[in-house]
């Protein structure tokens, strides 16, 4: 979400909303210590992206940045080396590792997916 604000921002990440956003990470980090939950305020969700972050499931605009003016310059001649468009099941099955298992994994599974959707 910073990067969202940053492309656009003439202050880039020292903006009003990536310093809003950093310190609502540092409660989101301190909530296993305080139990403070960091909420996140309507004017800081991300309603569309920068085209260099490619997300091809969201709304999108091309960044008038360096990373988006690389980005577009580099976009064609660089190779496609994953096809992987979005996450799914069966990406997540490419990069399993049962060695990481532990005991009652399988009650979060869902929720796992479910979290991982939501942040891409």
């Amino acid at each position: 979400m910073p990067t969202v604000f940053a492309d656009k921002e003439p202050s880039k990440a020292m903006s009003d909303p990536c310093i809003e956003l950093a310190k609502l990470f540092s409660v989101a980090v301190d909530f296993p210590k305080t139990g403070v939950p960091a909420e996140i305020p309507p004017h800081l969700r991300v309603k569309e992206y920068p085209d260099f972050m490619e997300k091809p499931d969201k709304t999108t605009y091309e960044s008038q940045c360096v990373i988006g003016k690389l980005f577009r310059e580099v976009k064609d001649i660089a190779p496609h080396t994953s096809s992987i468009k979005s996450f799914t099941e069966e990406v997540a099955r490419q990069s399993y590792d049962p060695d990481m298992e532990v005991d009652g994994f399988e009650d979060y599974i869902d929720d796992a997916f479910n979290y991982k959707s939501e942040y891409d």
